[in-house]
């Protein structure tokens, strides 16, 4: 009855002749399933797909994050370094993606060098075009027949897991787990199909899939549901391989999940900081203009697909595997030198799709939970916060310094409260950095992000010393009569002078820490130690015969005096606490 009633609705609703047969399909298969389940145990079945499937996106996780960790860093610095141009920058998104295995990661970078400003949108959009290019390679492990080496790949990724001193030798056994356990995921998921070989309702379902538009919206659907395209795509070479798909109908799945996985990112994106939006915008319009231009040529493109297999594997016509990995990397190969004609038009268009918002008022507007995800950016975009901060500690100190001098008290009482935003700063900093210390972080990234924690505890006391003693000592000097003499505010200006440059070295420390930037902090700390002795001795030699209110405006001169020290030696305490990114 629920049958009939089904079928009136699609004539009453208009469904149309080719949805309709697919309905009976769909149906067909659902009645089959009733009437043969003597025949083919579903429960097994299900259980071994699923079991495979969750297997295969443990194994892609396991990979990701085991290249990740041995090549991060220069995963990050390769792609900042590469985008000169256009087509470099192609290349170095297509390699990164490749070395990665997940565009998503190459996302994450870009958004984090774009936020910082060394890298402009226009300037992206090769890198994305080259991401979608690289995530074929994934297609292209997946093809290799070698299911049967899985476990082996297991066995020995496990115990290269077990040896803890060699940290390198844990990743690179993490890899080869991850790569057994997706080779043991596809093995299962491809016995689990067999029973079906047999089954006519399903293999009538699955030649529906010549249908291009259905094929592309079972991948669209597939890899929104199991949040993967790699997951799809392993599943699809599967079915094919087995004889299940014909390899126009699995190139149509393919290519959904393509657009599946662009949309599934442009959803995550909604509430990410804007450049996320806009790159996820150009991943979406990428792939889905790829795949409307290719929609009526999927003949075509089955068929240089299989003249690649051939060409590369003589007399491997049969490998159907292979075939649809190789359309998988047609496709994105000549969409992406394509696009790449078009690159200030998609920009135009994103730009006018997604505008700027007004501009962010965030306290911390480098730090977004967005990039936890891939920890080498996070603590890009903490370095680049650290940096704002101290920055705008900097400035305190200099406008302080300034109005003190002057003997403004307007200004200077400006100065009240600058502390708490300081403090919200460095509460926000430290809630990152342990969100962060949650991730699965290598032995450097944990130092740098240790050493990070202490930074910003010290730039906390900077504004701790600033705003309770430094601008203290200002309004006590304001309330004697004398006020202080122009030798010692001459005295003051100088040592102004000199912590600025011990600012501007230790901010250059934070931003380039190397060896060379740290001891230039260091030795200007040493040069101010030198003026303050003799400012000191300066104020020494006026101190004969003068009156109460003299001394008292001595007492206080002094204090200043030592207030620019302590500051200095904070800022040299601050870059002893760098740690160097290797090879610095």
């Amino acid at each position: 009855m629920i049958f009939h009633f089904f079928l009136d609705r699609c004539f009453d609703g208009g469904i149309g002749k080719p949805n309709f047969d697919l309905s009976v399909k769909f149906f067909g298969v659902m009645v089959g399933l009733s009437m043969e389940s003597s025949e083919i145990d579903w429960i097994q079945l299900g259980l071994q797909l699923l079991g495979g499937l969750a297997l295969f996106l443990l194994g892609m996780e396991e990979l990701t994050a085991s290249l990740r960790a041995v090549a991060g860093g220069h995963l990050k610095k390769f792609l900042a370094k590469a985008t000169k141009n256009r087509f470099l920058a192609l290349v170095s998104g297509t390699v990164v993606t490749a070395a990665a295995q997940s565009s998503s990661i190459t996302t994450v970078l870009l958004v984090g060098f774009c936020s910082v400003g060394l890298l402009s949108l226009s300037n992206s959009v090769g890198i994305i075009l080259g991401a979608n290019l690289g995530s074929t390679v994934t297609a292209q492990i997946i093809a290799f027949n070698v299911t049967q080496w899985g476990l082996l790949l297991v066995a020995i990724g496990f115990a290269m897991r077990l040896i803890k001193q060699r940290e390198k030798v844990r990743y690179v056994g993490g890899l080869l787990l991850g790569l057994g356990l997706i080779f043991f995921g596809m093995e299962l998921m491809s016995e689990a199909t067999r029973p079906l070989r047999d089954y006519q309702p399903f293999v009538d379902l699955m030649a529906e899939m010549t249908n291009p538009a259905f094929g592309i919206l079972c991948g669209l659907l597939f890899t929104a549901l199991v949040q993967s395209s790699a997951a799809a795509t392993g599943l699809t070479i599967v079915l094919a391989t087995e004889g299940f798909l014909s390899l126009p109908g699995a190139i149509a799945v393919v290519l959904g999940s393509n657009v599946g996985t662009c949309v599934t990112a442009l959803m995550a994106a909604v509430g990410q900081p804007r450049i996320a939006l806009r790159v996820a915008m150009i991943h979406v319009l990428f792939n889905v203009g790829g795949v409307l231009i290719w929609l009526p040529f999927l003949p075509y493109l089955a068929d240089i697909a299989l003249w690649m297999t051939n060409l590369f594997s003589p007399g491997s016509g049969d490998d159907v595997g292979r075939a649809v990995a190789n359309a998988h990397t047609v496709f994105n190969f000549i969409n992406a030198f394509l696009f790449l004609g078009f690159t200030g038009l998609l920009v135009s268009l994103v730009e006018k799709m997604i505008p700027e918002r007004d501009k962010d008022r965030r306290i911390n507007r480098f730090l977004d939970d967005y990039y936890l995800s891939e920890p080498e950016t996070a603590l890009g975009q903490v370095r680049a916060e650290v940096v704002d901060f101290l920055q705008t500690v900097s400035g305190l100190h200099r406008d302080l310094s300034q109005a003190i001098g002057e003997k403004n008290e307007k200004r200077i009482r400006e100065f009240d409260g600058a502390d708490d935003e300081i403090d919200r700063r460095q509460e926000d900093l430290l809630r990152f950095l342990g969100r962060l210390a949650e991730k699965r972080l290598t032995g450097l990234q944990q130092a740098q992000s240790n050493s990070f924690v202490g930074i910003v505890n010290q730039i906390e006391n900077l504004g701790d010393l600033l705003d309770h003693v430094f601008q203290g000592l200002g309004i006590d000097l304001l309330e004697l009569e004398s006020g202080m003499s122009d030798e010692t505010s001459r005295l003051l200006l100088q040592l102004t002078d000199g912590v600025q440059e011990v600012f501007a070295r230790g901010i250059e420390a934070v931003r380039h820490p190397t060896s060379e930037t740290k001891k230039e902090v260091v030795d200007q700390e040493r040069g101010v130690r030198q003026l303050v002795r003799e400012a000191k001795d300066s104020l020494s030699t006026r101190l004969a015969n003068r009156d109460d209110e003299r001394l008292r405006i001595f007492r206080i001169e002094v204090d200043m005096i030592e207030c620019q020290s302590r500051v200095a030696h904070i800022l040299a305490e601050i870059a002893r606490e760098i740690r160097l990114e290797k090879g610095a």
